[in-house]
């Protein structure tokens, strides 16, 4: 009987927009290892800032893409379908949000394909920290302290 192997592989990028950030990261080997025989790659605009990520599963593969807007904040983002997310309807599974802001600060994500509210900030700090929001999906409220953390989430009825 062999005994498992896993071998694992990373890719440092060496073009000028993307310089020392890692780029592809492989794993090949045999059973009990999950991720076995999984590449990830991602790519970046000339602003160093990541636009797709590609995961190759099983021989399939999964691309999620990201847009920015004039102010380099994050606008769009549009995620695979999955096959094993179909037990999770909750998930993004082949969706898109599209952020929009206020003030500088991100105000809302909105579910791309049907423009429903996912996220709305419902309230943040003096300094713009984010104090409350809530999420329309999973139908709670977030409270989160004055440096952003998690504080306190609400199941809404």
């Amino acid at each position: 009987m062999m005994a498992p192997t896993l071998a694992a592989q990373m890719t440092i990028s060496l073009l000028t927009y993307a310089k020392g950030k890692l780029c592809t990261t492989a794993n090949s080997g045999s059973a009990p290892y999950v991720g076995s025989g999984t590449t990830h790659t991602t790519e970046f605009d000339i602003y160093s800032r990541p636009i797709t990520a590609t995961s190759a599963i099983d021989g399939k593969s999964y691309v999620r893409s990201t847009l920015y807007n004039a102010n380099g904040q994050v606008s769009f983002v549009g995620y695979p379908a999955l096959e094993f997310t179909q037990p999770y309807p909750d998930t993004l599974n082949g969706r898109s949000l599209r952020y929009t802001y206020q003030n500088g600060y991100m105000a809302s994500a909105k579910r791309g394909e049907v423009d429903e509210n996912f996220m709305t900030v419902v309230a943040r700090y003096a300094d713009g920290a984010l104090a409350r929001s809530t999420n329309v999906l999973t139908k709670t409220d977030r409270d989160c302290d004055f440096l952003g953390r998690l504080a306190r989430c609400r199941w809404k009825h």
